[in-house]
């Protein structure tokens, strides 16, 4: 088993110079979720395909009742979010007094 966090061959190769390296974080995010099914391919388990459905029912719903236009812009604000650093998951980390309980 190979670890999908190291970098394949092509990577190290393609993201050398500036330039690159500016490309490497505007799609880090994509790559970093494509690398596991590169560098270690599973098969498709059942479950994946009705979540993958149930993920498409839901933003369907999602559009029906609220618009193409709120979806498109809570996913431009995800992207956002995102941001060029994946590793410090932005936004992603619920607010302090939720984790430690109220300061007294």
């Amino acid at each position: 088993m190979q670890d999908v966090d190291i970098p394949t061959a092509f990577e190290s190769r393609m993201f050398r110079h500036w330039t690159t390296k500016l490309v490497w974080l505007a799609v880090h995010p994509v790559i970093h979720g494509i690398r596991p099914y590169v560098k270690n391919p599973t098969p498709v388990l059942t479950l994946e395909i009705v979540n993958f459905f149930v993920q498409i029912g839901f933003d369907l719903a999602i559009i029906y009742f609220f618009g193409i236009r709120w979806k498109t812009g809570r996913s431009a604000q995800f992207a956002i979010r995102w941001g060029f650093h994946v590793g410090a998951g932005l936004g992603t980390e619920p607010p302090s007094e939720i984790v430690a309980g109220p300061q007294i």
